[in-house]
């Protein structure tokens, strides 16, 4: 028969169901060691969910950084025409 020499409660940062079990009674175990897994699956979908997000995030961003009204265009390009580039035919007062 086997006896542990010492009890102790565990315990986990995030509920979740036990997908594997890495020990067995008894078991001499080290610091560190994993014991547990649980599963992952709802969070890695959460994951990816707000890594989306971000994404979408950093678009529209760079989207308002780069600016798309008229009255940006003109400030950055040519004041005849919104949106072109600063070129001969502006600098001549053709745009």
């Amino acid at each position: 028969m086997v006896v542990a020499h010492h009890k102790h409660e565990l315990g986990s940062k995030v509920v979740g169901r036990v997908k594997w079990i890495g020990v067995e009674k008894g078991d001499l175990v080290r610091k560190g060691q994993l014991l547990v897994k649980l599963e992952d699956r709802e969070y890695r979908a959460q994951l990816a969910q707000a890594q989306a997000d971000l994404s979408a995030a950093e678009e529209r961003l760079a989207a308002l950084e780069a600016g798309s009204r008229p009255q940006e265009l003109v400030i950055q390009g040519c004041p005849g025409r919104p949106g072109l580039k600063n070129t001969n035919a502006c600098d001549n007062g053709k745009g």
